[in-house]
């Protein structure tokens, strides 16, 4: 309102001026500005108080209607004036009879004589009762419209004063205190209440609130999760002493405020903006951990702000309002000096209250003022919401009020707090509790819902209640269902405070901070980013963000649980270590060998993490839990299995001494051992094959009987080379297909295809092992040749020799015989005998 030059004064950059100066009435968005200075409604308009006097009945005036007989007219003789002509009545019926001489010092007055006329009249008492009651008979009054009783002092009143009011008046109630209204119905309430709310009863808001809609999966529609005691759903909606703060019922706790100074039991809750609409470019965002609410009762209460006699603030100058345009800013502030505070309201006395002009902010005293750049506007100052100012557009700056994004629901469900245009920063703001009630009994609301949590009002003026405090027990009942409690009364304001520090600003709806997502904020997210596919630089990232890899589960705030299990495979694989496999690293990417080892190191495709991986043998690298993809030229389990493979070309294929492609197939993805398509040798009880595959493509081929030089030049021991038929090559073949001669220093054993670092590929070759006819013809040959010659020389000579002695023993017995007759007979001697 207007400023007078005799309420304070107009200052401008601290020098005095002369003329009056108005105090804005208006908000930026048009809505009157209102300021209230107490927190008992029926003090608004004025602060009432006890005299100490006792009430007394006032004093009647008797007044008489005179009716004279026989057409007289009667005649009021004070004033000389004819009663009936005149409408007046008598007050004094026995002047007439009185004496009518007046006296002095010298001499007597007289008025008149009064000479008795025929006829007679009749005084009839018009008052003689209160308030205008007629006296009809000795004791009798007849009393006036709207009065009754012996003497008319009882008031009449056609409507019923309610909530202990008193009729005190013809249809008139007088209130108690916190109600108004023709018949004392209408509450009284200090505060505004907000969001449909309504004022009930002194101090009270009946909030409105109705039954959550969370419920469980279950048929028939399912059961609530968050429910009373008695089954029923807990009701969401609004609630405080001024309607403003909202409710929550998955809410982690209902945080109590504290209005003091110890900074530890302020709690500031995060979440996504005011609005809940923050949007951020970065998936790990800072400023979602921002405060957003806080428990200092500053948030949602819709009271705070500046007023011009407690706090000070200032109005804008916007342009073409006044004729210097280089104002920016008119503050006021009530003259310390005259600012009466009191338990229930502030006064400034003989309104004098200071009005400054200032062009500038910094010339701004320090008291209009939160920083070098903030200027306190006169009005609200909402948290959630923001300031009454305007942007560099001229356009509301309080934009931060939660306004809901759901389909088909009522307004409601969104915060009208901006709507609000009552200011009382020491009142109706930084309230830890709230006094409310009927200052005589429970106004007939002891069942009602919102006014006191879900409790009804209590009788007289008591702390208000805004939580149930329902607490899920760890007990169930026969049906396996889970029994909800009621814990003990929590009287007080406070904010719904949603899981890990996140804010509830709407009804049932919750706003996180960064790290925390669901409809309660206890989801956790992680958030990892990816490496690139191959960079020498330690710890290079792509930036693609991932959560949980693997069916990890994120268990904390960017905090994975992977998924691990023993492994199984010592149980398939002899000698395999035991441990647990799975997947580990943050985001669960990194999969678990335990026949590897880890590589902290890492930093191929394979490593998306950025965290190392876990490698195999002889460059295998782990890509699966237990499972190792092995570098070229490697197999097996734990890649320490080299593989070898060769390509059967015409030789080998003649060599192999077949034309079955499919041994053809076994002999060329196993040239070392030939396990399917060759058989065992049994050695010294064991059983061996014709070699081994000890690295990529290259077999070390079994040999059972080496040469070894130099211990046969030292000790005459194994000096048997391989067999070579150097002198017999020209002349036979002494070799199978299969078969080849011995290159190296193996006597007995197997040999192959060799690379060109002559490195063995196959051992399909049978070093041969001569017989010894095979392996020393040629010294049979040139011996037996030898032995033949001498046998054969020998055998003629002999045979000369024994023929020679054959005739001679022939000529021998021929001359015996012969003697032997001629002894018989005696005959003559001849030509043939002697």
């Amino acid at each position: 309102g207007l400023l007078r030059d005799d309420q304070g004064t107009v200052q401008k950059d601290g020098v005095f001026s002369t003329g009056n100066h108005i105090i804005k009435t208006n908000n930026v968005d048009g809505r009157g500005v209102f300021y209230t200075y107490t927190d008992q409604g029926y003090r608004r308009d004025g602060d009432w108080s006890l005299t100490g006097e006792k009430w007394e009945k006032g004093t009647c005036i008797l007044e008489f209607n005179r009716t004279c007989t026989n057409g007289k007219s009667s005649v009021d003789l004070n004033n000389m004036l004819d009663i009936s002509s005149n409408n007046l009545f008598v007050q004094d019926t026995d002047l007439a009879f009185r004496p009518r001489i007046t006296y002095d010092d010298k001499k007597a007055y007289p008025m008149g004589r009064w000479f008795q006329d025929d006829g007679e009249c009749v005084d009839e008492v018009i008052r003689g009762c209160f308030n205008n009651g007629t006296c009809v008979a000795p004791d009798t009054c007849r009393c006036a419209p709207g009065w009754t009783g012996s003497d008319c002092t009882i008031p009449i009143c056609s409507q019923t004063c309610n909530h202990n009011g008193n009729c005190t008046l013809p249809d008139t109630c007088t209130c108690e205190r916190g109600w108004e209204g023709h018949d004392c119905s209408i509450a009284v309430c200090s505060q505004e209440c907000n969001n449909f709310g309504k004022c009930v009863a002194p101090d009270v808001c009946h909030c409105k609130q109705w039954p959550n809609t969370f419920y469980d999966g279950y048929e028939g529609g399912g059961r609530p999760i968050f429910r009373k005691p008695n089954g029923d759903p807990q009701m969401t909606g609004w609630t405080g002493y001024d309607c403003a703060t909202p409710i929550c019922v998955q809410a982690e706790k209902f945080t109590l405020n504290y209005n003091g100074t110890e900074e530890a039991k302020t709690i500031k809750l995060g979440g996504h903006g005011k609005d809940g609409r923050l949007e951020c470019s970065e998936v790990r965002c800072h400023d979602y951990n921002k405060m957003v609410t806080q428990n200092d009762g500053r948030s949602f209460q819709t009271g705070c702000g500046f007023d011009p006699i407690d706090t000070g603030c200032c109005d804008t100058i916007e342009e073409g309002e006044r004729a210097d345009i280089t104002l920016q800013f008119v503050c006021h502030k009530c003259r310390d000096t005259h600012t009466l505070i009191q338990p229930h309201n502030i006064t400034c006395v003989d309104m004098m209250i200071d009005s400054f002009e200032y062009t500038n902010v910094a010339d701004m005293d320090d008291i209009f003022k939160f920083d070098d750049t903030t200027v306190k506007l006169c009005g609200r100052d909402h948290n959630p919401g923001g300031p009454m100012g305007v942007d560099e557009d001229g356009n509301p700056t309080n934009v931060d009020y939660y306004v809901s994004y759901l389909a088909n629901v009522g307004p409601e469900f969104s915060s009208r707090n901006g709507l609000s245009n009552i200011t009382s920063d020491f009142f109706l703001c930084k309230r830890d509790y709230w006094v409310q009630g009927d200052f005589v009994d429970d106004a007939g609301l002891g069942d009602i819902v919102g006014a006191g949590s879900d409790f009804g009002l209590k009788e007289g003026r008591h702390v208000r209640v805004n939580y149930p405090n329902y607490n899920k027990s760890n007990l169930v009942d026969e049906n396996n269902n889970e029994i909800w409690m009621t814990g003990p009364a929590m009287p007080g304001e406070g904010i719904f405070e949603c899981y890990n520090g996140g804010s509830c600003i709407a009804p049932d709806v919750c706003t996180c901070k960064d790290g925390w997502a669901g409809f309660d904020c206890s989801e956790p997210l992680c958030r990892h980013m990816q490496a690139l596919e191959w960079n020498p630089e330690p710890n290079a990232v792509s930036g693609q963000i991932v959560g949980c890899l693997n069916g990890g589960i994120c268990s904390a705030k960017d905090d994975c649980t992977c998924i691990q299990t023993v492994s199984v495979l010592w149980k398939v694989h002899k000698g395999a270590q035991r441990g647990m496999t799975g997947w580990t690293g943050t985001d669960c990417s990194m999969p678990v060998c335990v026949q590897g080892y880890y590589d902290p190191f890492c930093s191929t495709e394979n490593a998306p993490g950025g965290e190392g991986c876990f490698r195999c043998a002889n460059g295998g690298l782990c890509t699966a839990p237990d499972y190792c993809e092995c570098a070229e030229g490697w197999t097996g389990f734990d890649c320490k299995t080299p593989k070898c493979e060769v390509v059967a070309d015409f030789l080998v294929r003649k060599q192999l001494d077949t034309v079955d492609e499919e041994k053809i197939n076994y002999f060329e993805t196993d040239p070392c051992t030939m396990r399917d398509i060759s058989v065992p040798r049994l050695d010294k009880g064991t059983e061996y094959y014709r070699g081994n595959c000890t690295l990529p493509n290259q077999c070390t081929c079994h040999c059972f009987w080496s040469y070894y030089p130099s211990m046969c030049y030292t000790n005459g021991n194994n000096c048997t080379a391989p067999f070579q038929d150097i002198d017999m090559f020209k002349l036979r073949n002494a070799l199978e297909p299969y078969q080849m001669f011995g290159t190296r220093d193996c006597v007995d054993g197997y040999e192959g295809a060799v690379d060109g670092k002559d490195r063995y590929m196959s051992c399909h070759m049978e070093i041969l092992v001569p017989t010894t006819f095979v392996r020393y013809t040629f010294d049979i040959l040139v011996f037996g040749s030898i032995f033949s010659l001498i046998f054969s020389a020998s055998y003629v000579y002999i045979r000369r020799r024994m023929k020679r002695r054959y005739i001679l023993a022939k000529i021998e017995r021929r001359k015996s015989r012969r003697s032997s007759e001629e002894s018989v007979t005696g005959a003559d001697q001849n030509a043939f005998t002697y």
